[in-house]
């Protein structure tokens, strides 16, 4: 290994647990002079490193400044979780969930039950695959926040019946038995424009933190900073995503691109659960045919027998700009589609992940519905 190869991984290194320490993202301004503390690296070198998969750059657009999210493929294995997973050669953390957590409480007593689930990242099975991934360095507490912000099963969904509807609990009719997080889906995203003034909750409450601490997981400022946490998700999901819909697109032309070591499984996972909802779609249809026929209404443009019927139409201000955006847009619409009675407002905010797939109408104004006036002589 050359010199600068050794002085490469060591400013990767670094920056990652940097960035752990600093709940998994930060801005690269930032990150550069924390580097620059300990190496003596050109800003045309550090970004060349920041290419590389480890890390995710964000481009914020506020005075050319970017943020960095440290990202992994490394994975916990869930047939381990379940006691059927016996392969020599599994790609995934062979550890106990809880122990990631911090809050198992097999393990930590000698007069207590030995856990089950292994506590020790330093096995042979684990140990290999930290040095695959060059995280074998990184202290368990970094590399821990680390999963959790790739990992999408370590952490419960943000529950997006809570964000329909109005405050307290939204749409949510499980309310204290919801096994989801009730938290802004926009300010877990980093887009919820109303900051302190949002009516939904920004921060864990106790209802929250009583199902994060029935999961396993520990008080304290990871549940504080829990929010961060899902902003950097989403930001990885979303760039997995993008990657992957690049991929196809450039690969058509030029031919398949070899993955590397260090590829996200994020596209993978997300085209799975689209896979998965689209095949749900399609039975939902086929055991409720009636939902996919027509009113007989006069006029090719109705879609309700009786427009009182139409439920009311209301636009977050979160959407404004990719409303109007999407008003100017052509939109293609579908026989299926314009068999329906309601307008698919996730399609208005530009964010539909069904696409035309969707049972709900796409169309490119916050009404269709029309009635044909008869004029008696």
């Amino acid at each position: 290994m050359s010199s600068y190869e050794v002085l490469r991984d060591g400013i990767i290194h670094h920056a990652t647990s940097v960035l752990c320490s600093n709940k998994g993202s930060m801005a690269s301004s930032q990150l550069y002079e924390q580097i620059m503390k300990s190496f003596d690296v050109t800003q045309g070198d550090f970004w060349f490193i920041m290419k590389c998969a480890r890390f995710e750059v964000k481009r914020t657009g506020l005075d050319g400044d970017s943020v960095v999210v440290a990202k992994t493929s490394l994975r916990l294995c869930k047939e381990y979780w379940k006691g059927t997973c016996y392969e020599e050669k599994c790609e995934e953390l062979h550890i106990c969930k809880y122990y990631v957590y911090g809050n198992c409480r097999f393990g930590k007593n000698e007069f207590r039950k030995q856990c089950k689930h292994s506590h020790d990242l330093r096995c042979p099975h684990n140990q290999s695959l930290l040095r695959d991934c060059t995280l074998q360095d990184l202290p368990e507490e970094d590399l821990f926040l680390l999963l959790m912000q790739n990992d999408p099963s370590l952490l419960p969904e943000v529950c997006v019946h809570y964000n329909r509807g109005g405050v307290p609990d939204g749409a949510c009719t499980f309310r204290d038995g919801c096994t989801k997080l009730h938290l802004c889906l926009h300010h877990t995203q980093g887009r919820c424009r109303f900051g302190e003034r949002c009516q939904r909750l920004h921060a864990v409450d106790h209802r929250g933190l009583k199902l994060l601490q029935e999961r396993g997981l520990r008080a304290g400022d990871f549940i504080r900073d829990l929010p961060g946490i899902y902003q950097n998700r989403h930001h990885l999901l979303a760039a997995a995503a993008a990657a992957a819909a690049a991929q196809q697109a450039s690969g058509g032309a030029n031919g398949p691109q070899a993955p590397t070591q260090e590829t996200l499984r994020q596209p993978e996972e997300f085209n799975a659960v689209r896979e998965k909802r689209k095949a749900a779609k399609v039975r939902y249809r086929s055991s409720h045919p009636a939902r996919s026929k027509m009113a007989a209404v006069d006029g090719p443009a109705c879609s309700l027998t009786n427009p009182a019927d139409a439920q009311p139409f209301s636009v977050s201000p979160l959407g404004i700009s990719d409303l109007r955006h999407q008003l100017s847009s052509p939109v293609i619409q579908t026989d299926q589609r314009t068999s329906n009675v309601n307008i698919c407002l996730h399609f208005l905010r530009r964010r539909c992940q069904f696409e035309d797939q969707c049972m709900l109408v796409h169309f490119n104004m916050p009404y269709k519905w029309e009635e044909k006036v008869r004029v008696h002589s």
